[in-house]
């Protein structure tokens, strides 16, 4: 990704892809979320958490997302819907996101993350 702002955006789109696959989510709804770390994985770990537990407790699936990364937290404006049958397939169980091996750094060609699944 170009920036920090917009490797948080790819994360909440990997989670929403692990989830759901490739199905269509519209953004009917909103949402604020806010992720709090000591460093950038751990924001990462953090801001992915928000999305599987939005699942989890709402069966809320998110189309997109605006990021704004300022100090130690993450601030995410979701938007997307609650989960239909008729529309959309799951994937799988993503229990969480671990901390292990977790990456998130800018590199020369921008920057890069990454995210290791539970499943």
């Amino acid at each position: 990704a170009p920036d920090a702002a917009g490797c948080y955006e790819a994360l909440v789109r990997a989670a929403t892809v692990a989830i759901a696959g490739d199905s269509v989510i519209e953004p009917r709804h909103e949402r604020h979320v806010t992720a709090w770390g000591e460093d950038a994985p751990e924001r990462a770990v953090a801001l992915v958490g928000e999305i599987i537990y939005a699942w989890d407790a709402d069966r809320f699936l998110v189309a997109d997302a605006r990021v704004e990364a300022t100090g130690d937290r993450v601030e995410a404006h979701l938007r997307g819907e609650e989960f239909d049958a008729r529309r959309h397939d799951i994937e799988r169980e993503v229990k969480a996101a671990t901390h292990h091996r977790a990456r998130f750094e800018a590199t020369e060609g921008g920057w890069l993350a990454q995210i290791v699944f539970d499943l």
